[in-house]
């Protein structure tokens, strides 16, 4: 059958399969060019060559001539290395590199236009090669549709056993097969609950029973009553019976309630182990983003990876890649020395990243990611907390270098002194820290100046159970992660506190806020009842406060269900449960509680220093009418008063006249540079304080360390421009 043949559905499904495969291949290309960039002899070349050629003969399979057009030019410059006619430098490996994302985008289904100019410069790197000679047919390998399907002659025969009990399966479809038995913990523990009204019921029959012996044994002195003594002890039968028959059924629910609980914990560990995949799979395209991005800064490292092969929920690996990467791609931005930096310090050119993987007691593992770089100045946290707004100057003070470093994963705090489209508008650690805690984990960190970093992030291994603590606030009930929760304490309302506005007690002889539950919540206040007051002490990462309730009730096994996908993100909440007697309970969200207790007494604290009714004012320089144009419009769009300049010396002349609550410049332009105006408005004694974003497609180091030699506060790459990158940076320096 030809490719014409197909039907449609036959080929969609073909191209489903081969969207798998050639991510595969993909990935063996990507490790395979890692391995070759630091030993051109390595025999990766081989496997590289080798899926480079099958997955264009499966491009063509399926009917997708563009993958296939920009593997044919791939393929022989790989084949010019393998025979030692090529020998790459390192802007050819970028090539290579380059070459392997456009592949990823047109197998995901993505063209953005780039594959021919690409298959013409692979073809350029050809034309520098020995003129090729027609390989021998043991140098070809045979076209991916005529690969034999036996193993070869050197496999063992337990490989093809192995791929005959391996199946390949949506993963949809283990997703319901796993929520499937989770569902069925909910129906253990309503029956727990049953068994729980069963021995109320007995434990009520016991003091009635009492009574009929009493009211049976006062009446055999009464002789004017000896004809009720009869219905007496028919009733006491009929109670005896009743007894008899509740205890049966006490023993027959704890039966099958061990039953239940065995087969259920059985089915839960096969469907959680069908999901269980190894953390390495998340890990695999890391190295090249250390490799890119280091191109990109002009710096030199190397990650090393231990304990990859740890097994954990797919869900959880799912949400802990972009926390992992973000953490990643910091400590190459702002944690790495550029290697003339390291040198001058003793150290050797190219930093190292380690990612670092332990089992936990508890069911639990720990990541651990360091770098060797400059570490974090716990002084310039404080100044930036500051600047934010998040901590006034007196509490910044107070706080220890341990306690500082927590203030990283306050959202605005950074300190990077230039913002880009990488790193730097003090966001990414607030979102990393609430990724981890969203998976039941959390993230400290640790730095020594000069030495180096370490993020720690402590997570389940699994998603499906957890243990919580239930209260009640304001008339209703809540489930607090026991992981969330450092102390439980009852403090004698006379040994609380005020601070300013804050409600203090101490614990272990060290002061800690207080505030109250219902409060954050919005929830309307309780009556105080009792001398003493029941105490949540909550953590997150470094930060811990004390949250009062009404009631702590018991702590219980529950499973987490999400709010649905209208409610993906709800503030204070990571999702809900049910208990066993059917109420739907809320499962609260530990550092969303504490953030927003801080939040709120700084916003009283900081109060506010801007009218509220007047829009800050932007001067937008810029020589393209496009680019002025479509970037004018996005800052109006957000509240902005906007202003343009046509080039550097029109802006220059605006900025000194008018009165501007920001600068936003393009560098190159007629008259003056966007470098050369940010530079005038920095040695302008009026104007030192005004922030500038420069925004640019020149994105080379070395513009990058100009813009921030000049004085610019963000530095913003035209070259995949995100719009939200400009506003972050806008929204951060206003």
């Amino acid at each position: 059958m030809s490719g014409s043949d197909l039907s449609p559905e036959f080929l969609e499904e073909l191209r489903g399969d081969f969207a798998v495969e050639a991510a595969e291949h993909l990935q063996t290309v990507v490790s395979g060019l890692l391995d070759l960039e630091k030993d051109p002899e390595s025999p990766a070349r081989e496997a590289v060559y080798r899926a480079v050629h099958s997955m264009k003969g499966a491009a063509h399979a399926v009917q997708l001539p563009r993958v296939a057009s920009l593997c044919q030019p791939l393929e022989s410059v790989l084949s010019g290395m393998r025979k030692g006619l090529l020998h790459l430098n390192p802007s050819g490996f970028d090539l290579l590199h380059r070459t392997a994302d456009a592949l990823g985008e047109l197998v995901a289904g993505r063209d953005d236009g780039t594959s021919p100019g690409l298959a013409r410069e692979l073809e350029g790197l050809c034309l520098g090669a020995s003129p090729p000679r027609a390989p021998s047919q043991e140098e070809t390998p045979p076209p991916a549709l005529q690969e034999p399907e036996a193993p070869s002659p050197e496999a063992p025969s337990g490989d093809l056993r192995a791929n005959r009990d391996t199946v390949r399966i949506e993963t949809q479809k283990l997703d319901s097969l796993l929520l499937q038995a989770e569902d069925l913990l909910s129906l253990k523990l309503s029956l727990a609950q049953r068994l729980g009204e069963v021995e109320e019921a007995l434990s009520r029959c016991l003091p009635w029973r009492k009574g009929w012996e009493k009211t049976l044994h006062a009446l055999k002195s009464s002789s004017g009553q000896e004809a009720l003594r009869p219905l007496l002890e028919e009733h006491r039968a009929r109670m005896e019976d009743l007894q008899d028959r509740l205890r049966r059924l006490r023993k027959e629910m704890r039966r099958d309630l061990l039953a239940a609980d065995r087969s259920l914990s059985s089915l839960m560990e096969s469907a959680k182990g069908v999901l269980m995949l190894p953390l390495g799979t998340i890990l695999q395209g890391y190295p090249k983003v250390v490799r890119d991005l280091c191109r990109l800064l002009g710096k030199e490292a190397a990650l090393t990876v231990s304990g990859e092969d740890t097994p954990m929920d797919k869900r959880i690996l799912e949400g802990l890649k972009d926390p992992l990467l973000h953490l990643l791609r910091n400590g190459v931005d702002h944690g790495l020395e550029p290697p003339e930096e390291r040198l001058r310090q003793g150290k050797p050119p190219a930093g190292n990243l380690s990612l670092r993987v332990h089992r936990q007691e508890g069911n639990r593992v720990e990541i651990v990611l360091s770098d060797d770089g400059r570490g974090i100045d716990p002084r310039a946290l404080r100044q930036s907390a500051v600047k934010a707004g998040v901590l006034s100057s007196q509490d910044a003070e107070a706080l220890d270098d341990a306690a500082a470093l927590g203030l990283l994963f306050r959202s605005g705090v950074s300190t990077s002194p230039l913002v880009t489209d990488i790193s730097g508008r003090g966001l990414g650690m607030a979102i990393v820290e609430e990724g981890v805690q969203k998976l039941g984990g959390s993230v400290t960190v640790r730095s020594v100046p000069g030495v180096g970093t370490t993020f720690l992030l402590s997570l389940p291994l699994t998603l499906a159970t957890f243990r919580g603590l239930l209260v009640r606030e304001g008339g209703r009930s809540f489930l607090v992660p026991t992981g969330s929760i450092l102390r439980v304490l009852r403090i004698p309302r006379d040994q609380i506190s005020s601070v300013g506005s804050r409600e203090t007690f101490r614990m272990d002889g060290i002061p800690l806020g207080l505030a109250r539950l219902g409060g954050v919540l919005g929830l309307p206040p309780g009556p105080e009842t009792g001398p003493h007051l029941p105490v949540l002490v909550l953590t997150s990462g470094s930060s811990r406060l004390g949250f009062a309730v009404d009631q702590i009730l018991e702590e219980q096994e529950a499973l987490l269900k999400p709010l649905g996908p209208q409610l993906v993100r709800v503030r204070h909440l990571a999702g809900a449960t049910v208990l066993g007697s059917g109420e739907v309970v809320p499962v609260l969200h530990a550092g969303d509680l504490i953030r927003s207790a801080l939040e709120g007494e700084a916003s009283v604290r900081a109060g506010s220093s801007r009218e509220e009714d007047r829009r800050p004012s932007v001067l937008l320089v810029e020589d393209s009418i496009t680019s002025r144009t479509l970037l004018r419009n996005i800052l109006s769009a957000a509240g902005h008063e906007v202003t343009t300049a046509v080039d550097g010396e029109e802006g220059w002349n605006l900025v000194r006249e008018g009165s501007f609550d920001l600068v936003v410049s393009d560098v190159e332009m007629p008259r003056m540079s966007g470098f050369d105006l940010t530079a005038r408005i920095r040695s302008d004694p009026r104007l030192q304080e005004l922030p500038v974003v420069l925004v640019t497609s020149l994105e080379s180091r070395e513009d990058r360390e100009r813009g921030a030699e000049v004085g610019a506060d963000a530095y913003i790459v035209k070259r995949g421009f995100d719009q939200g990158n400009l506003l972050d940076a806008v929204r951060r320096l206003l």
